[in-house]
């Protein structure tokens, strides 16, 4: 009975109208891409940093998982490699019937560790350009401030990104939020919106209500990315419901990352009962299943209809800065 349904919602979620908002581009990437990307760049197999990276999901390790990940990404070298991973999730997402991304990627520990930041952007950006026209989609880039490094380092980025406004249509905010309040990145969001960039931020993933409320108030930004954390204050979910912010959520990396028990307790469909806008995405679907799964765990948890995944995916549309 449940394969069954489970088959169902799967042809139809497969045919709906959709877009991913949340989604990084390096936990996009399946093991067979980056050890393609570190033998052309005569790097050892990556296979050990694979296993590790999805064994810190099995125990539910936030922290540990994004050690791994930021390990894998050292294999990155070249634009082709940054090109390969665009490349990549493109097939991928098509292959869902995705109609619309908008990419989270950052400059900042590519230049910490000794790379051009433009070859990090021309390589996604070529591929961009080159997928969405082959296969009829449309997609943008998020430049993500990480808030673990200086918030110096995000003005070097954010003057950058002024060269690549044909790709970069937003900037955000990544990285474990405990011990990094937003607050701090008011000033370079302020003068992000000033420059004509959409704002996103992290925000109520492994971080208190508080860091929601800052992103908010703060930060002034057009969508949240998580956002669960707001379940814990109900003024919180009706101020979100008043501004009509949308939350990119991503209900099966919650669960995976312990940020949440179980799917059947997390806080999404509570969200949009009370009037916020929520949508489903992947985060890192290597790791946490693709955008379809995410989509269709989450309606058999929480008893979702396929009219509220009808809504679902048209709020992802309509959330999307897609001109």
């Amino acid at each position: 009975m449940i394969q069954e349904r489970k088959k169902e919602l799967t042809a139809y979620v497969q045919g709906l109208e959709k877009a991913e908002l949340h989604i990084h581009i390096e936990g996009a990437a399946p093991a067979d891409v980056w050890s393609k990307i570190a033998k052309r760049n005569g790097l050892p197999s990556p296979n050990q940093d694979v296993a590790l990276a999805q064994r810190t999901v099995s125990s539910r390790d936030l922290a540990g998982f994004l050690g791994s990940y930021t390990r894998l990404t050292r294999m990155l070298l070249t634009e082709l490699d940054f090109y390969d991973l665009m490349y990549s999730y493109f097939l991928s997402a098509n292959q869902q019937n995705i109609g619309h991304v908008e990419v989270f990627f950052d400059t900042q520990s590519y230049r910490n560790f000794g790379l051009d930041p433009e070859m990090v952007i021309k390589g996604l950006g070529r591929a961009l350009d080159e997928w969405c026209q082959k296969l009829g989609m449309t997609g943008s880039l998020i430049l993500c401030f990480l808030r673990n490094l200086p918030v110096d380092q995000a003005y070097m980025d954010l003057e950058l990104a002024q060269n690549y406004k044909q790709w970069i249509v937003a900037v955000g905010l990544a990285a474990h939020e405990t011990g990094h309040p937003p607050t701090l990145f008011a000033p370079v969001y302020q003068k992000a919106r000033n420059l004509g960039f959409k704002t996103v931020a992290h925000a109520g993933e492994d971080g208190p209500p508080e860091y929601v409320w800052s992103v908010l108030n703060d930060l002034e930004v057009d969508r949240i990315d998580h956002g669960g954390a707001s379940i814990q204050d109900p003024k919180l979910v009706a101020e979100i419901a008043r501004r009509k912010i949308p939350l990119t959520m991503c209900p099966i990396s919650n669960v995976r990352m312990g940020v949440v028990q179980s799917l059947e307790l997390h806080p999404f469909r509570r969200l949009m009962q009370a009037g916020v806008r929520v949508t489903i995405n992947s985060d890192n679907p290597a790791y946490f299943g693709s955008l379809i799964d995410n989509y269709v765990d989450t309606a058999l948890a929480l008893d979702l209809g396929q009219d509220e995944l009808s809504a679902i995916a048209r709020t992802s549309i309509e959330a999307s800065f897609k001109q």
